[in-house]
């Protein structure tokens, strides 16, 4: 569909195709140009002056100054199609300016499939059984970001993604000649760094107990990110809902409220916490009136055997977790780099210690982002298994902000990418914000049922069509239309690594980094 090349100057006619109008099927053909060394005098060109362009589904078009008159009721003008002047006709599926290439449409007539670039500010989903080739769908548009310049970071849980890390991997044959073109360019122009929180022979990642800069941001989203480090704690300690439980929770909040509006030299740390609470501060128990002064030492206690039981990941030694240097943005940019950064969290000590952490990780992101409002996309975020961050049963640490983020990302240019191979346990209520879904293999019928919802405006059973897709064939959602395809893929092989080689990879990258 892209429009031809225009024929240089001597050449023979080109044929200009008119729009059939009620079955009817017409041509129009210009003069031929006629080569002179001087400018054509006005009205001296046999041709018709082309007047009133306009811009129609991506394509120049240009209405000429003697109407085409159609034999059809109440059409009396149709715009013709004109092709750019000195630009060479694309390839077929050669990716647009601005666009990723997804793949190729499946049916009877096939074309190319494209995402704009901003549309994954309003973020996207990836579902689909285990082989279905969701993983290679989403890692195929971020290879194509950061040949764009767009940052991309990703959170690893099974260990695959760290193999973008490996030589080897950007070694192995390719005998399509664009996917090695990519892979080259990828090597020249993408920084690669891979961390390892809770592990310090890898490359470690500290987090704050509260994000750091709370103090700059306006009193609502302060209390809401204080809260939210209260309740991931909570979640370590395995509260629940009893009057106890919650009391220790209110007191654990209030604590943090007060440590994040004074001015400390040191940094908020739970050892402060546990201190601070153990000491019983005047004030401290003064904004907590009505609750059991005998929850004090429970609380202090309970935060001291965490503190011994989960060292590793609450340590101090590593990286600062920080969005800024994550994305390689600001003064960590690396000249002529775009940073692709993958957080294995393969060693963050069991559940609660991976949501803990990647709890804190969307803390941090929702306070970056709403310090950098953009309407350009600025950067996207993978979460691998997200069902796990955001399941449709529980309310584990990871869940608000990331419904936060959900919301708030839109605004700041981060596009939010969420994959898992079980669609049955992801929370569908985010779908509002989530606006174009890849679905591939689904066979499980409750996901299924959910499902069905989605597919509705266009009259389509994904009970009779999703569980017999093929890997890399996928139905694409957006705004209510459905479209089938067969996804591209992306040039590394995502094969499962050992801890041992993914600590390996860390530490090099550690030492490259520094």
């Amino acid at each position: 569909d892209t429009p031809p090349a225009a024929d240089p100057p001597g050449k023979g006619v080109a044929p200009a195709l008119v729009k059939p109008a009620q079955g009817e099927r017409r041509t129009a053909q210009l003069e031929s140009a006629r080569r002179t060394d001087a400018s054509p005098e006005k009205g001296s060109s046999g041709g018709h002056e082309p007047q009133d362009e306009v811009e129609l589904e991506g394509r120049r078009i240009q209405s000429i100054s003697e109407p085409l008159v159609s034999k059809s009721p109440g059409r009396t003008q149709t715009p013709r199609e004109v092709p750019q002047q000195k630009t060479a006709a694309k390839a077929p599926g050669e990716t647009k300016p601005g666009a990723l290439r997804v793949g190729d449409s499946e049916g009877v007539f096939t074309h190319p499939v494209f995402v704009q670039t901003e549309e994954l500010t309003k973020h996207s989903a990836f579902l689909g059984g285990s082989g279905s080739g969701k993983t290679t769908l989403a890692l195929n548009l971020i290879e194509q970001l950061l040949l764009q310049g767009i940052p991309a970071l990703l959170v690893d849980r099974k260990g695959d993604l760290a193999a973008y890390a490996r030589d080897e991997a950007w070694e192995e044959e390719l005998k399509d000649p664009a996917l090695e073109e990519r892979r080259r360019l990828l090597r020249e122009r993408v920084d690669v760094a891979l961390y390892t929180p809770g592990r310090t022979d890898g490359r470690a990642l500290a987090i704050p107990v509260v994000p750091r800069g709370l103090e700059s941001l306006p009193p609502e989203e302060r209390e809401q990110s204080v809260q939210q480090a209260a309740d991931a704690i909570a979640s370590m300690l395995e509260y629940r809902n009893s009057a106890k439980d919650k009391a220790a929770k209110a007191l654990l909040a209030q604590a943090l409220r007060l440590l994040v509006e004074r001015p400390i030299a040191q940094e908020l740390s739970l050892d402060l916490v546990q201190k601070f609470i153990a000491s019983e501060d005047i004030t401290l128990v003064q904004e907590t009136s009505g609750i059991d002064l005998r929850v004090f030492p429970k609380l202090a206690q309970d935060l001291a055997t965490l503190r011994l039981n989960a060292r590793n990941l609450l340590a101090a030694q590593g990286e600062k977790l920080n969005m800024e240097e994550l994305l390689g943005l600001g003064s960590a940019k690396v000249p002529g780099k775009t940073r692709l950064s993958i957080i294995s969290t393969k060693f963050l000590g069991g559940t609660q210690g991976a949501l803990f952490w990647v709890s804190q990780l969307l803390v941090e992101a929702n306070r970056w982002a709403s310090q950098h409002p953009s309407s350009r996309l600025q950067a996207v975020l993978m979460f691998d298994e997200a069902d796990m961050y955001l399941p449709a049963v529980g309310i584990p640490a990871t869940k608000q902000p990331m419904e936060n983020l959900l919301k708030r990302a839109r605004s700041a240019g981060i596009g939010v990418m969420l994959a898992t191979q079980s669609p049955g346990d992801l929370d569908y209520k985010c779908r509002e914000n989530v606006r174009s879904w890849f679905i591939g293999r689904v066979r499980e019928d409750r996901a299924l049922g959910k499902l069905r919802p989605m597919f509705s405006d266009a009259r389509v059973d994904p009970a009779t069509r999703l569980p017999a897709q093929k890997t890399g064939q996928f139905h694409v959602l957006r705004d209510g239309q459905v479209e089938q395809l067969k996804a591209d893929r992306n040039i590394i092989k995502t094969d499962q690594l050992s801890e041992d080689e993914i600590l390996q990879l860390a530490h090099r990258s550690r030492e490259q980094g520094t």
